[in-house]
């Protein structure tokens, strides 16, 4: 079967990947992460990392801004297995972006997909090869958010950042 229709059936069958979930546990020497990706189905994937803590100094690891860091790496890491299906939907069930994030992450997404499109003449676009949904809830990182609130309460920011009507 020619590899373009190959994809688009996967695509009509698998209408839906997703980021159900990730776990940070951790001993005296490692951390490990592991993440739940599901094609409903077809498979659930738990890909794990362990990452070694020699001469580390984290203190906590249930911090947000761990959090946030650990749901990211994620992200990269669900291309890998999205790749099974193609699915024209990635649901996100364990966090949350926005909509200028969410355009990032496709463009990434897409750009990094190019050998993948390519190799198999898979014709799509920037647009329609992937939608990103969002279920869970953000992680608030207060530091980050204090700093943009510091910023954009000088005038010199305010003028700079407020959208004129």
């Amino acid at each position: 079967m020619d590899n373009s229709l190959k994809f688009k059936k996967l695509r009509e069958k698998y209408q839906y990947f997703i980021y159900k979930d990730y776990n940070i546990k951790e001993d005296e020497n490692e951390i490990f992460l592991t993440y739940t990706f599901e094609i409903p189905d077809l498979a659930i994937f738990n890909p794990s990392i362990k990452i070694l803590k020699k001469d580390m100094k984290i203190r906590k690891l249930e911090t947000d801004k761990i959090k946030n860091m650990i749901f990211h790496i994620g992200l990269i890491e669900l291309i890998s297995y999205w790749k099974c299906t193609c699915s024209p939907n990635v649901i996100i069930k364990c966090g949350d972006l926005n909509e200028e994030q969410k355009k990032w992450l496709k463009k990434l997404y897409f750009y990094g997909l190019g050998e993948l499109f390519f190799t198999n003449n898979i014709k799509t676009d920037i647009e329609s090869f992937m939608n990103i949904e969002c279920e869970g809830n953000k992680i608030e990182i207060q530091e980050e958010k204090d700093i943009l609130e510091r910023i954009y309460s000088t005038n010199r920011w305010r003028k700079r950042l407020s959208c004129n009507t």
